[in-house]
């Protein structure tokens, strides 16, 4: 930059630029004595300046204090929400290999369904720290599974895989070994993205059991590119007898969008700005309301073709892949000397207290057997000589004698949704209860 500044008897003249190729901002004034080279005089006469620019520093004025006023109110939001600890924060991210996970170290609350408070550990998973070498004195679990095993709806300390830790350390079979139970679940994670999470994080933390909470619902749709129309996620198929990954999701729009450094950026803002959680939370559940809203007048059912005998070329496919894949997590485990447990989760539905509920969500999926699912994998783990339990006779013979419901929040009676305290109690005690059981047969 630089200042030039030129003199005459009656008039000056100050030129200003910074250097670049635009032309300087020129300033001139006239006056009706002489001019002396005088910095005192010339000081006097900058105020032909400041009248010049009054014009545009007013405008500027009126067009900053709007954005002043919204900065204002930005921080006073910001300051209240901090002090109400309101926090809805964005728990995932893409990941190269399984579409997505959770980021490491994100925490807040969680009030979509139920409300707990959420802490993802520096490994990026829902659970307590862990350290990843297994002591000797420690008998570990690893449970694969989705948004059942998230269990994002309740606290750390009431989520069945929590519950089950402290029930198995009263187990005498386990030869008195500390119980560590870890959780590598995910929100709308299919059996595909189970196995590659086994194959890349399970494994570094030694599990003497995995199990995996298999989800029929959605989890054999999961596992069809075509059923289920998502390409951000990994999927495998079916060639010449062999399990091939597919893993072309890294190229989809969606995935691309996801690693965009927008994208990163904007994670960045809402991880430091609770306002900015808030509004995209915002933005979240108006998209909700808008799909409800469009739904509105239709029967709520969350039954469909999994529930019956597959009767397309679609649904056969989706059976045979989820079932390989099984077939492969089973023997991969096996193969490290460890043990395998296929658990079968409950649908809403399936184990409503309300009996008429029940019939209707029979009617709509076009079933004469709601537990088509879990008898078909009881049946194929017998074949394949692998552990199995299916939940949903015990919820519905505690349903049966109680009415309670095991699903959805404690506010509603509708018995819609995730579990909620007491399904995660009830899983945990059937689940530790076989497990014991199981070892105590062991010579």
């Amino acid at each position: 930059m630089y200042v030039a500044l030129e003199l005459s008897k009656t008039s000056w003249k100050l030129a200003i630029s910074d250097g670049g190729a635009r032309r300087p901002r020129v300033f001139w004034a006239e006056t009706a004595t002489p001019i002396r080279a005088d910095s005192c005089l010339v000081a006097c006469h900058v105020r032909v300046i400041i009248e010049r620019l009054r014009g545009p520093i007013l405008r500027m004025r009126v067009l900053l204090l709007p954005v002043l006023g919204l900065l204002v109110a930005c921080a006073i939001a910001e300051v209240a929400l901090r002090i109400a600890g309101v926090s809805t924060p964005s728990f995932g991210a893409p990941d190269p290999i399984l579409g997505w996970r959770h980021r490491p170290g994100v925490s807040g609350w969680y009030t979509t369904e139920g409300r707990a408070f959420v802490r993802i550990n520096s490994k990026g998973w829902r659970d307590r720290e862990r350290v990843e070498a297994k002591p000797k004195d420690v008998f570990r679990i690893g449970i694969l599974g989705d948004s059942y095993a998230e269990a994002l709806q309740v606290p750390l300390e009431a989520t069945f895989w929590s519950l089950l830790e402290e029930n198995l350390s009263a187990c005498g079979a386990l030869e008195r070994r500390r119980v560590e139970v870890l959780n590598f679940g995910v929100s709308s994670y299919g059996t595909a993205q189970e196995l590659l999470a086994l194959r890349h994080h399970v494994w570094d933390y030694e599990p003497d059991l995995v199990v995996l909470a298999f989800l029929p619902r959605n989890d054999v749709q999961n596992n069809s590119r075509d059923l289920q129309g998502d390409d951000a996620r990994p999927y495998f198929v079916v060639q010449d007898g062999s399990l091939v990954l597919d893993d072309s999701f890294r190229e989809s729009e969606a995935y691309q969008r996801g690693v965009s450094t927008r994208s990163r950026m904007l994670r960045w803002l809402t991880d430091r700005v609770r306002l900015a959680r808030q509004l995209r939370a915002v933005q979240f559940r108006l998209q909700a309301a808008r799909l409800i809203a469009a739904r509105s007048g239709r029967p709520r059912v969350s039954g469909g073709p999994v529930f019956a005998e597959p009767r397309t070329t679609e649904w056969v496919e989706a059976w045979r892949v989820t079932e390989r894949i099984i077939m492969t997590m089973h023997r991969e485990v096996l193969d490290r000397g460890r043990d395998f447990y296929l658990v079968t989760l409950t649908d809403p539905d399936q184990v409503n207290p309300d009996r008429r509920r029940r019939e209707f969500f029979a009617e709509s999926s076009q079933t004469d057997d709601p537990l088509y699912p879990e008898h078909r994998l009881r049946e194929f783990s017998r074949v394949h000589g692998i552990k199995v339990l299916t939940l949903a006779e015990p919820f519905l013979d505690r349903v049966d004698r109680t009415g309670e419901c095991l699903h959805g929040p404690a506010t509603s009676d509708q018995c819609f949704g995730h579990w909620n305290e007491a399904g995660h109690q009830l899983a945990a005690a059937v689940l530790s209860s076989r497990i014991c059981g199981d070892y105590s047969q062991r010579p």
